[in-house]
């Protein structure tokens, strides 16, 4: 029985002892608890001042929230080069337009011709049959340097039947006929949109102007009628077909 007491009183002694510190920790895990309660209420506050949003909004609703969520933070000061910034896109684009590529798909052929109302207008022999589309933006310089390109092109086979050999290497022939429909957009939807294509006032020049520059490099030309409604007959050969895209600049 004494050990018994003895026992039991070592136990209410460390109780004693142990129960300051116990209350103590006990007293922060409160005090923690209840910080994170306060944290939770204040990140949750603002949130709860916007309407519930339904499953499906419109743009109109989303952007009345946006609205309300910037001014509740604040609006965003603009920063001085935001302007410069989109000048800067802008000047990009209207360069890109600027340097559009002159497109030409460049078909190898034995023999081709082009009729308007059943009457032959343009024909050729060994050479090349070029269709030349011409979009908004093209220029002078970029029709000059196509043309340059189509004489050169070593798509003509040499003695061992590579291709290294060009129209100007085999004294061949070219077909020009001016095709709007190479500057298809058909991104959107199973019509083709031609709004990018040259007006006629604006690519007929360029089309003289490319049909002058192939001459220029003795090369014998002959056209189609520019606007009309044409068959075109020819015999690829091959087939060689090569879609050429060349702008002013190199």
């Amino acid at each position: 029985m004494g050990v018994d007491a003895g026992g039991q009183l070592a136990v209410d002694r460390r109780e004693k002892l142990l129960h300051p510190l116990g209350g103590g920790l006990r007293e922060r895990e409160q005090h923690r608890r209840l910080g994170l309660v306060v944290e939770q209420h204040e990140l949750l506050e603002p949130v709860g001042a916007l309407p519930g949003e339904p499953a499906r909004v419109g743009p109109e609703e989303v952007v009345e929230v946006a609205e309300r969520v910037r001014m509740d933070r604040g609006a965003p000061t603009a920063e001085p080069g935001d302007d410069v910034a989109v000048a800067k896109l802008d000047d990009t684009h209207a360069a890109s337009v600027e340097n559009r590529a002159v497109r030409a798909v460049v078909q190898r052929v034995s023999r081709a011709a082009v009729r308007v109302d059943g009457e032959v207008v343009g024909a050729c022999g060994v050479g090349l049959l070029v269709l030349l589309g011409v979009a908004e933006g093209d220029t002078g310089d970029a029709a000059i340097r196509c043309a340059a390109k189509v004489a050169r092109l070593r798509i003509f086979p040499d003695d061992e039947g590579r291709f290294d050999r060009s129209l100007l290497d085999i004294g061949g022939e070219a077909l020009v006929v001016s095709q709007f429909t190479l500057i298809a957009d058909t991104h959107k939807g199973n019509r083709p949109s031609f709004v990018e294509a040259a007006r006629p006032e604006r690519a007929e020049p360029l089309v003289e102007r490319f049909v002058e520059a192939l001459r220029g490099e003795a090369v014998p030309v002959e056209t189609g009628r520019f606007g009309a409604m044409m068959e075109v007959e020819l015999v690829n050969d091959g087939p060689v077909t090569i879609v050429l895209d060349v702008s002013a600049e190199p």
